[in-house]
């Protein structure tokens, strides 16, 4: 039925922002010695990550596996976005059909695309069974310098390498899945610099 086809279909719908953070909290050391007993702990914090540190790195997994061997889909729609903190880890996965059309970035972490197809081969059919890159498709690892402020007026901080991107269509015996790059599709794993 539709609705139940609809149920095996995940997606992150076209043109959605979709930015992992985690809220952090710092405490004014200054300020908490000098508060008088019985202060509420919320008028000592400020959000965000301390100073001079980077937000903490994150995983995401987005997972469609289906009820049977011809389900199982997800879809990164055009202009879909997903973002995340430095060295973090993205892994999308379907059952039978990946299609990624927008955007994911993880400076210097892991983007990992993965079929693994249940759904037999016909013989002289075209199969569906397909890990899909469009041609508006960014998958971004690369590299980025993290700077921290100081009081000596140095740059100091690090730069991170360029990440890890991994494709993969793989299935069981009898299956037939298919990687599809189009072109224009765009893959960066590269370094950063800092000057």
């Amino acid at each position: 039925s539709p609705e139940s086809a609809r149920e095996l279909h995940r997606m992150v719908a076209a043109d959605t922002a979709l930015t992992l953070r985690r809220d952090e909290f710092q405490i004014d050391p200054r300020a908490a010695v000098l508060a008088p007993s019985g202060t509420l702990l919320a008028g000592l914090l400020s959000a965000g990550p301390a100073p001079g540190v980077a937000p903490a790195p994150m995983q995401l997994t987005l997972r469609s596996s289906g009820t049977d061997a011809e389900t199982g889909s997800l879809t990164v729609g055009t202009g879909a976005r997903i973002e995340t903190p430095a060295l973090s880890s993205v892994t999308l996965s379907a059952a039978n059909r990946l299609l990624v059309d927008g955007e994911v970035h993880a400076a210097g972490g892991n983007i990992a695309l993965a079929i693994d197809a249940r759904q037999q081969a016909t013989p002289d059919v075209a199969t569906t069974t397909t890990l899909w890159v469009g041609d508006h498709a960014r998958l971004d690892v690369s590299g980025q310098a993290i700077l921290a402020p100081t009081t000596n007026g140095l740059r100091q901080g690090n730069v991170l390498a360029g990440g890890r991107i991994t494709l993969a269509a793989k299935g069981a015996s009898g299956t037939e899945p298919v990687l599809v790059l189009q072109q224009g599709a765009q893959i960066d794993a590269a370094g950063a610099s800092a000057v």
